[in-house]
């Protein structure tokens, strides 16, 4: 499963935190929208104001399209001022993106909308809006629900971060309860997909909330009502206008499958694709989930051929398609059956040891390191399936990168290990470069006659690995 990436901040962002430079707010993310279903065009808009950031020169009107910003639009600053024009732009929620600030925006026929961005003399990281008096209702709206949002995150930098994140979650969630029971503006359309995406964003800071390094630990007991809320909401997914609403909308669907597979509860529980896809209810938010979560980490032909066998028919736009396409097309050359890469290494004595030199049995390396703690959890997994296979034919290959040889010496000195251990310092070398391996540990199975089984075979942990072994013999 890949990585799931945790928490980000609402219009600031806590990189100290989190480490995380570029991720933004969800919110702020969903409001960057150009709504679906509302085809009312408009000529007579305006977006200005002054900025006052130091090291900024220009600002950005952007939308979201397929799950990515769009830049529509932009502007240097003249004296730190600025303005933005457009004609025939969808009414709707949009960004402006000042230094590294997004800020949501919705813009209808007839709008002037002042903005102004200056440093906050409390946190030297931190960018205040202001938002001029003649503004429309719906932009008033917007900051004063950025403002509930960005007070969360203001708290995790604090010493008593759990307390203040929950102090701030309720107000957030009492002031949309206030807005639900009471309309927070005259325009219909806007008071539906501000709420709808209000509570998205709700949703989203807790779910990230609980995988900070803050949160992980946190008792959930106080937002017990709205986790159970989370858990049975079958509609957070429901609709395929969020892909072009959420430039990262694929965090916040990883996040959301993390959450519901461990129950909310603060565990690591592993779950398969199959359960993953279960839970995203709209055939093309599942298709996003694949192209943007799944796809991309394969880096076997057979796992991604696999996967377009099995879920290929959630893939139901041209992007989709595309995308799907241009990575299976990437990993054709890794593709079952094709001449492996003759790769030689040294050993501890060494003596180079090739692949041809292994041919007539099957091959199973492992490219690892010393300092790679998931490599060296494996170990102890290798050695049992290396001694369950003693008298076959098989042949175990253990590829070191460490790029202080005598480190792996003394490590193989200490270990006893077995089967063929080979090395070669770092990354620079023709196995690393032909299979694109930049991290560890990694796997690969050949056949008895140097051709590739697969270049990302399963780990010695995972039962599969033995069945595919036993298939081959």
């Amino acid at each position: 499963m890949p990585p799931t990436v945790v928490a980000s901040s609402f219009l600031t962002f806590n990189t100290t935190l989190f480490n995380m430079k570029n991720i933004l707010s969800l919110f702020g993310c969903l409001l960057v929208i150009s709504v679906a279903g509302c085809n009312a065009d408009f000529s007579d808009w305006t977006v200005k104001g002054h900025v006052a950031i130091e090291g900024v020169d220009k600002v950005y009107l952007q939308s979201v399209e397929n799950g990515s910003y769009r830049n529509i639009d932009s502007t240097r600053l003249d004296k730190g001022n600025f303005k933005i024009s457009l004609n025939q732009q969808q009414q709707g929620f949009y960004s402006l993106k000042v230094g590294y600030k997004s800020v949501p925006i919705y813009l209808d026929k007839g709008i002037r909308l002042v903005l102004n961005f200056e440093p906050d003399t409390n946190q030297k990281k931190k960018i205040v809006v202001q938002v001029a008096d003649s503004n429309s209702e719906e932009n008033k709206v917007l900051q004063k629900w950025a403002d509930y949002v960005q007070n969360l995150h203001v708290g995790l930098q604090k010493d008593k971060a759990i307390p203040l994140f929950f102090q701030g979650f309720e107000t957030a969630n009492k002031q949309l309860n206030q807005w639900l029971a009471h309309a927070p503006t005259q325009n219909a359309v806007f008071n539906q997909q501000f709420l709808d995406r209000a509570k998205n964003d709700l949703v989203y800071e807790l779910i990230s909330f609980t995988r900070s390094p803050q949160g992980y630990q946190a008792d959930l007991t106080a937002v017990t009502a709205f986790v159970e809320e989370i858990k049975t909401d079958n509609t957070l997914f429901s609709n395929a206008a969020l892909a072009n609403g959420m430039p990262y909308l694929y965090r916040y669907i990883s996040l959301y499958i993390d959450f519901m597979v461990r129950g909310g509860a603060n565990q690591f529980v592993d779950s398969t694709l199959e359960q993953q896809i279960a839970l995203i209810p709209n055939d093309t938010l599942k298709g996003y989930y694949l192209v943007n979560n799944i796809l991309p980490y394969y880096k076997g032909h057979d796992k991604i051929q696999n996967t377009l066998r099995d879920y290929g028919k959630y893939l139901v736009t041209a992007k989709q398609q595309q995308l799907a396409s241009e990575m299976e097309q990437k990993l054709k050359p890794f593709a079952l059956g094709r001449p492996a890469i003759n790769f030689s290494f040294p050993d501890i004595n060494g003596k180079e040891v090739s692949l041809a030199d292994l041919k007539g049995k099957l091959v199973y390396v492992d490219m690892w390191a010393t300092w790679c703690a998931p490599c060296r959890y494996q170990i102890p997994h290798l050695e049992a399936l290396e001694k369950e296979m003693e008298g076959k034919d098989i042949v175990f290959v253990s590829i070191s990168v460490d790029k202080e040889k005598a480190k792996w010496e003394k490590f193989l000195q200490q270990k006893k290990l077995h089967g063929i251990q080979l090395h070669t310092a770092g990354f620079d070398n023709e196995l690393a470069k032909g299979y694109n391996i930049s991290s560890i540990p990694r796997f690969m199975l050949f056949d008895q006659e140097g051709k590739v089984v697969t270049v990302d075979a399963p780990r010695p942990s995972s039962t599969e690995l033995k069945e595919m072994i036993e298939r081959l013999l």
